[in-house]
């Protein structure tokens, strides 16, 4: 409320809370058409995932579900960790080594799993996707990637969520290629330029 004249006004916190939807909106209305083509042309769910770098968290913004009577289904608007399984890992292998060092100490990673979870990073970032088992979800299967705005920063990962049971080895290269390259696309919609190596 303004002193002044008693009327209540738009303040920075609204303003901030409002971008932030307004943000993951857009990043939404881009991303759905190309993971609702993904899981219909995998018959398997697929998120979408959100960095939020405030909180240093992730959250599932949007999800299309397979055909399947068994599946998992991840909570959408909760805050989630970022250092386990393929959403969070596709992540938090694009953060700077600062950030991943507060993000272990908030989330108070041990020094050994730290340890495992370097070697995942440097692999992660030498392939370009996240592949994780029983991490999020006990009996689940994810393969992760991430997605990159216009300033080239890390912003989120789409996953495609698979019920151990469901998932057939011999499909792995063709769902891992799947999801690389849509969220190659995906990140070219949002503006993201591949910095030429």
């Amino acid at each position: 409320m303004h002193p002044s004249n008693k009327k209540y006004t738009i303040g920075n916190e609204w303003i901030r809370i409002s971008s932030v939807v307004s943000s993951n909106a857009s990043i939404k209305n881009v991303a759905n058409p190309f993971l609702q083509k993904l899981s219909l042309e995998l018959d398997q769910s697929v998120y979408l995932a959100i960095y939020h770098k405030q909180y240093k968290k992730l959250s599932f913004i949007s999800r299309f579900q397979s055909t399947s009577a068994l599946q998992y289904l991840l909570e959408l608007g909760t805050l989630q960790p970022i250092h386990v399984a393929a959403s969070g890992k596709a992540i938090l292998s694009y953060l700077d080594e600062k950030e991943i060092a507060e993000i272990f100490e908030q989330e108070k990673v041990s020094l050994e799993e730290q340890k495992h979870i370097w070697k995942d990073i440097e692999q992660i970032r030498n392939q370009g996707f996240s592949f994780s088992l029983n991490e999020r979800r006990n009996e689940s299967i994810g393969i992760g990637a991430p997605l990159f705005d216009a300033t080239n920063q890390v912003i989120g990962s789409i996953i495609c969520a698979i019920p151990i049971n469901l998932y057939k080895k011999e499909r792995k290269d063709e769902l891992i290629s799947s999801v690389i390259e849509v969220a190659q696309n995906i990140s070219s919609a949002l503006g993201f330029q591949k910095e030429n190596s």
